[in-house]
Order: structure tokens, then C-alpha cells, then sequence
């Protein structure tokens, strides 16, 4: 039986005669890393009448967001979140409902090309 090879070393520090001062590995940065609790955590340790209170948004939000169609080309897509530096894209139907939301993560090129493939089997058809 062979023992496992020790941890390589992410941080290395040196004194000023090139002494070797400290050394940190992934599992000391894994372990040093802050860990934030999980929504279901909080959830956990809040009062029934905390979970109904509400907090009004509207003065964060965009009284006037850019929108895109919902069968809109994916270049009228990528055109509106280049320039303006978006991160999200709410997509809407005719009537102005939101049917969906694009992210920048959805236009990264693996989703995007995942997208496409799944979306080539299904004909859009208008409402």
C-alpha cells in the first residue's frame, strides 16, 4: 500500500535569505474559506411571521427594463446585452407577460450551443 503524495502547494512564502516561511495547500484554503448558510438554514432559524413579511424592490428595479420577444433571433439578443452591459434579459410575449429571463451565463458558449441543439427539434410558432 502507497501512501497518497503530499499536497502540492498553492501559496508558497519566503523570507528575504529564501527560506521557505509558509506554505498553504488547497485544504488549508478550502477550510479557510468562508461558508455561508444555505437559504434552507435560514429559512430553519426564522419565525413563521418573519417568513410573511415582505420588503418592497421597486426603488432597485428599472422602471423602464429593456425586454426582448419572445421569438426574437438570438442575434437581437446578444446585440442588446453587449452594448449595455446587461446581465439579464427578461423575455416577454405579446402582451408584455414575462414568459422567461436570459442571463449572461445562457449566452456563455457551451449553454448556448446546448441551447440550439435542443431548440432545433421544436418549430416557434406565434400564439
Amino acid at each position: 500500500m502507497t501512501s497518497p503524495p503530499p499536497p502540492l502547494p498553492v501559496v508558497s512564502s519566503y523570507r528575504p535569505d529564501g527560506s521557505l516561511f509558509a506554505q498553504r495547500t488547497w485544504l488549508d484554503l478550502a477550510s479557510a474559506y468562508p461558508h455561508y448558510p444555505t437559504i434552507a438554514d435560514i429559512k430553519e432559524g426564522l419565525a413563521d411571521e418573519a417568513l410573511k413579511q415582505s420588503i418592497d424592490l421597486g426603488p432597485f428595479m428599472s422602471p423602464t427594463p429593456y425586454t426582448i420577444q419572445a421569438l426574437a433571433p438570438l442575434s437581437r439578443v446578444i446585440a442588446l446585452f453587449r452594448p449595455m452591459g446587461l446581465r439579464h434579459l427578461p423575455v416577454v410575449d405579446k402582451v408584455n407577460n414575462i414568459v422567461g429571463m436570459i442571463t449572461r451565463k445562457d449566452l456563455v458558449e457551451p449553454a448556448l450551443h446546448e441551447s440550439l441543439l435542443a431548440g432545433m427539434n421544436k418549430v416557434a410558432t406565434p400564439d
